[in-house]
């Protein structure tokens, strides 16, 4: 009888050990997000850095313009000197 006993017991021990050990673990559904579009940055900075830099363009070539009516003698000489020093 208490062999019968320790069996069932030992049976049932090991039973259990299994039953933790490979029971399936329960695996939570994780919520998908729908990715949110980020507004193009670079486009908005390229454009700003293009608007720049023709601003900048065109002052620079209205100074020459302003440089070139008040005095093109002087001008004609320094464009003499840098092209004959290339």
């Amino acid at each position: 009888m208490s062999f019968i006993f320790i069996t069932t017991s030992l049976a049932v021990v090991v039973i259990y050990i299994l039953w933790v050990l490979f029971k399936p673990k329960k695996n939570q559904i994780k919520k998908k997000v729908a990715h949110k579009k980020k507004p193009a940055l670079k486009n908005k900075t390229s454009a700003k850095k293009k608007e720049a830099q023709a601003s900048l363009a065109g002052q620079i070539r209205r100074k020459r313009e302003e440089q070139m009516k008040k005095d093109p003698e002087a001008i004609s000489q320094v464009l003499r000197l840098w092209l004959n020093e290339k």
